[in-house]
């Protein structure tokens, strides 16, 4: 007897027969079962999912002669007849090569006669959405009203392509694919009628890789049989198919852990050089890698389903290797490159540069490949934080990561204090400040004043010099006592001024001098509010992370705040500083204050109040005096009126006693003034007293 393949040889006879479809099954045997059989049927779904072998099936039951039951007896003439294909009263029409409308004039001629040797006459038109808009519609009235005992069985792959009133005629059966478990089953069935010795991991491979066709299933156990004999194992089957072996593939998951770029392309170049494309490796890979996310992720049933216990120790230990994020983004970047290959013409090097990526985070710049390495960075801040509170006063954020930037943070300040006392000893900065204010204020207060001013400054030396200066500043409460100590005597420099009105004019230009140099010394360190509250920046890194969070909530905002200068906290205060140059930034921002604040505190240690400013005019210590949005002009106004009143009162006698007499204070001296004591055209300032200049009041 010539060789019959198994999947014709195996073909369902019966009802029993058939693999999965119950609902289709169940319908179809009540059909019979309470008379209610139809003219015409659609069985639509993907292939070898058992469309035509249940029709063939359902014809046979149609016109069995044995009444007994619903399923057909497979003995009787009918029966015997339908299963050697010489039936008169089923035909099957393939509708690929008969698609024309003369081919369904034809039939419409033969439906006309009666069955000869069966109950029905059956047409089973496979493939029936190959038939052209002509042909359809030529059928569509046959269909629609054929004759008594006339049953149509249209059987489709692609049921959108069926015109729709050719759909509104016939009842429509949806044909699912097959489990990997009921084809491995069938194929057990198989491998015990025919006498194979088999191993049922090797059987769940086919099943697998027959992707729910069970005709494709039946194919490659025939393929196997062949190959192997009458033994299959798991080797010879994943050889046949040219699939990576199980073991290979867990060596590459562990390269891919371990971050071994140079092993995971090595093993690539070994499988491509043994004659596995690309594509197989990768589609394997996937393959092997979605069953260690379905454990990460608790559901280990599905991905042991089928498995060896031998198998499963292997999955389990190695999705030990990866958090459950990992290996989502690994099997997330696998399915890209898979999506990639088909358009590819150098495969193996998209392949090397996804290997590359997933072994080396900072190789991959994609967006899910930054929000993987700034999950790990939060994860990372998250355990300082648990160490260390941070907050935006500028403490020392962690003690592991963060011990040797902030241990030169405090050598710099050291080594600054130990320069400002240096200099102090040998006669520069608070010397000086103080020979300037001896030398102004002897003319106009006396030396007896000025011993009083030396009486103040000589102990504020002697302090700073208590200070250590040679040893190491090691712990940031030593670099707070330093700042609250400078912050000490400027305050000291700055009451010294506070003298009575009559003197401000003689001693205000050397008080704001003294003030400003003081304040450059304690910058470096600190600076302090009019209400003593510590005043510094925020850290870079911390301004960042508020644009960054600004940016998610509302990217205009973002636009807007970013111009701001880097924050200074105050108190319990965080204030914004626009530029001059920035106004409608400010005004932008200024009305989304309140999400501003929300940001910030939802970054801070504790709640702030966000102030936010523009920086006002150069003040007169050389620097920008940062004032609220109305301007705070009092030290620029008070430094330009105590050097207007000192180089006055040195060049204009007579404006000096003309103050000592009226009181008040000299506010300006114009050019015209000036030029008038110098012996200038007196009619030139009369006609500038026209105009509504003020010279002097």
């Amino acid at each position: 007897m010539a060789f019959l393949s198994l999947y014709r040889k195996y073909r369902p006879k019966q009802f029993s027969d058939l693999v999965g479809q119950e609902q289709v099954v169940q319908t179809l045997k009540n059909s019979i079962k309470f008379e209610r059989i139809s003219h015409a049927y659609l069985f639509a779904g993907p292939r070898g999912t058992g469309k035509t072998s249940t029709a063939k099936v359902y014809a046979r039951a149609l016109n069995c002669l044995v009444d007994d039951g619903i399923e057909p007896c497979g003995q009787c003439d009918n029966c015997q007849r339908i299963d050697n294909d010489q039936s008169m009263d089923l035909i099957e029409i393939d509708a690929a090569s008969n698609r024309g409308i003369e081919a369904i004039r034809e039939l419409r001629e033969k439906v006309k006669f009666y069955p000869g040797e069966g109950r029905y006459k059956i047409y089973i038109i496979d493939e029936v959405h190959m038939l052209t808009n002509q042909a359809f519609n030529a059928l569509l009235k046959t269909l629609e009203e054929p004759p008594e005992k006339v049953i149509f069985i249209l059987a489709t792959t692609e049921p959108h392509k069926v015109i729709p009133t050719i759909l509104s005629r016939c009842q429509r059966f949806d044909f699912s694919l097959l489990t990997q478990q009921e084809i491995a089953g069938r194929l057990e069935y198989i491998c015990q009628e025919e006498d194979i010795e088999y191993e049922r991991e090797a059987l769940n491979l086919i099943a697998y890789s027959s992707s729910g066709g069970m005709r494709d299933a039946i194919s490659l156990l025939d393929q196997a049989i062949s190959y192997s004999g009458k033994d299959i194992s798991l080797d010879q089957i994943e050889e046949m198919l040219g699939r990576v072996k199980v073991k290979t593939l867990s060596r590459f998951v562990n390269y891919l852990a371990e971050k071994d770029t140079a092993g995971a392309i090595k093993l690539s170049g070994q499988l491509q050089s043994a004659g596995r494309t690309v594509g197989r490796i990768v589609s394997d890979l996937i393959d092997y890698c979605r069953q260690l996310m379905l454990i990460a992720n608790d559901s280990p049933k599905m991905a042991y389903r089928g498995l060896d216990s031998g198998r499963k120790n292997l999955l389990e230990n190695d999705s030990q290797l990866f958090a459950a994020a990992e290996i989502n983004y690994i099997v997330s970047k696998l399915t890209e490159l898979d999506g990639q290959l088909r358009y590819a013409e150098r495969p193996d090097i998209l392949l090397e540069l996804t290997l590359v990526r997933l072994t080396d985070p900072a190789a991959d710049e994609s967006r899910a490949g930054l929000a993987r390495r700034l999950t790990k960075l939060e994860e990372k801040l998250a355990a300082l934080e648990g160490d260390q509170d941070i907050s935006f006063a500028g403490k020392q954020e962690a003690a592991a990561d963060n011990k040797e930037i902030a241990d030169r943070e405090i050598e710099t300040v050291a080594r600054e204090t130990e320069a400002a006392v240096s200099e102090i000893e040998t006669g520069g900065g608070e010397k000086e400040i103080a020979a300037d204010k001896q030398e102004t204020d002897v003319g106009e207060r006396g030396l007896d004043q000025a011993k009083e001013d030396k009486e103040v400054v000589e102990p504020e030396k002697e302090s700073v010099k208590a200070q250590p200066t040679t040893e190491k500043i090691a712990q940031n409460d030593q670099k707070s006592s330093i700042s609250e100590h400078k912050d000490e005597k400027s305050d000291k420099i700055e009451d010294e001024g506070a003298v009575s009105k009559e003197e401000a004019g003689a001693q205000g230009s050397d008080s704001s001098k003294s003030a400003n140099e003081s304040m450059s010394v304690n910058d470096s360190m600190s600076s302090r509010d009019s209400k003593g509250s510590e005043s510094r920046p925020i850290p870079e890194k911390t301004w960042q992370k508020i644009l960054n969070d600004i940016r998610d909530e509302d990217i205009r905002t973002h636009a807007m705040v970013k111009e701001s200068k880097l924050p200074i906290r105050e108190g319990n205060e965080l204030k914004f500083i626009f530029p001059k140059d920035k106004q409608f930034h400010y005004q932008q921002a200024d009305k989304k204050s309140a999400l501003i604040e929300r940001v910030v505190n939802q970054l801070a240690s504790e709640d702030l109040d966000v102030q936010l400013e523009i920086e006002s005019e150069v003040s007169g210590n050389g620097g920008h005096n940062r004032g609220s949005r109305s301007g705070n002009f009092k030290r620029e106004e008070s430094s330009s009126t105590n050097r207007s009143n000192r180089d006055s009162q040195e060049e204009f006698p007579l404006l000096k006693e003309a103050q000592k007499v009226f009181g008040g204070r000299i506010i300006k001296v114009s050019d015209e003034m000036i030029s008038n004591f110098e012996g200038g055209n007196k009619n030139e300032h009369e006609e500038n007293d026209e105009t509504g200049t003020t010279d002097a009041g």
